[in-house]
């Protein structure tokens, strides 16, 4: 896809921003099911945010090296838009399908609390805006649009939305997006995209929920990775791509929602060897902590909005920030890892969600 057209380079930071190797915290229910909470213990001087995850594990130290790892990703992705937070995450290491949830929850309360507002959460793989509900009767240390019309997951698709339409030069027309995963972010992705006129092909292990109109459905394959795309969206679990699945893939760009998809360096490496660029997930899955920092810095703002408004806000965002990135690209020659170095925004500045303006409410004045 071309890189034509895109606007200067914009003076970000072009240094990343400090990213402490952040503070693993370990907890356990009454039941003895183990969740931790990582984040950078202030360092940053704001707090910390991020969703509750419930996964099942090999091993609890895989939880909680995983946490980690994803609680960084989420300190670039707050970086990157300069949403008023730091990197946060929390991980339950549990069988979603059996675990007590309310019992979780309420752990999960009492361990919030004690941080006294150094990390807020919100809803992640497996957990719902009803468990958002449940936990905020126990805590106030909770961002998910609640008591709003606000769907997390629209927003995060918008964000993959507009990075993709800056990745198609806005022209969707002829063009095929492979979007695996559909649950609420995949299904709403894919919804937008064959609204735009691009042809959707979508995959999922439970094949029923990739049953959406105007998209083809592959889930009978047993694996879509040799299918030819421009776009592949990774809408699914973390390290999805491995150093096999690497070498299959045929498309140009990996733009998705996933967190941490890219399994290795090894499977980083082969994509490179390949010529298929992928786009960071801190960059394109940002929707949710953008209307978060609408939301903790711009409350009456957020409150009063459409959602369409915020959607619309999270878009440009997101697409003017992708713009930059393939202008760094183009201009500088470099890796993905190295442009997103010029793409930091200044922290001393006020956060972005302060940003946000109703247009339907100005209009009206």
């Amino acid at each position: 896809m071309s890189l034509r057209n895109h606007a200067a380079l914009k003076s970000y930071s072009t240094e990343k921003p400090f990213v402490a190797e952040p503070v693993l915290l370990s907890f356990q229910t009454a039941e003895g099911i183990p969740f931790f909470v990582a984040h950078d213990n202030g360092t940053r001087q704001m707090p910390g945010n991020g969703g509750l995850r419930i996964k099942f594990y090999s091993s609890v130290s895989e939880g909680g090296q995983e946490c980690k790892r994803l609680a960084q990703v989420m300190t670039h992705k707050h970086s990157l838009y300069h949403t008023g937070f730091t990197g946060a995450k929390l991980v339950a290491v549990a069988n979603p399908q059996t675990v007590n949830k309310a019992e979780l929850l309420q752990s999960v309360a009492v361990a919030l609390n004690e941080l006294d507002g150094s990390v807020y959460t919100g809803c992640d793989m497996n957990t719902t805006e009803a468990d958002m509900e449940y936990l905020r009767s126990a805590t106030p240390y909770v961002l998910a649009a609640l008591q709003s019309s606000i769907d997390a997951n629209r927003a995060t698709a918008h964000g993959v939305f507009g990075s993709i339409l800056s990745l198609c030069n806005g022209r969707l027309q002829g063009k095929r997006f492979l979007v695996h995963g559909t649950g609420g972010v995949g299904a709403n992705l894919a919804r937008l995209i064959a609204e735009g006129g691009g042809t959707v092909l979508t995959y999922d292990l439970f094949a029923e929920r990739a049953e959406l109109p105007g998209c083809i459905n592959l889930s009978h394959l047993a694996d879509p990775w040799d299918v030819e795309c421009d776009v592949f969206a990774p809408c699914s679990d973390s390290n999805l791509i491995t150093e096999t699945v690497a070498a299959r893939l045929d498309c140009q760009w990996i733009a998705g929602s996933a967190n941490v998809p890219i399994a290795s360096q090894q499977a980083a490496q082969t994509l490179a060897e390949r010529g298929i660029r992928f786009v960071p997930e801190a960059l394109t899955s940002a929707g949710a902590v953008i209307c978060d920092s609408v939301e903790q810095y711009n409350p009456t703002a957020f409150f009063n909005a459409q959602p369409h408004e915020l959607y619309a806000f999270v878009e440009d965002l997101v697409r003017a920030k992708t713009n930059h990135f393939q202008a760094v690209l183009a201009e500088k020659g470099c890796s993905e890892q190295d442009a997103m170095t010029w793409l930091y925004e200044d922290l001393s500045q006020l956060p972005c969600g302060t940003r946000f303006r109703s247009v339907a409410r100005a209009a009206s004045r």
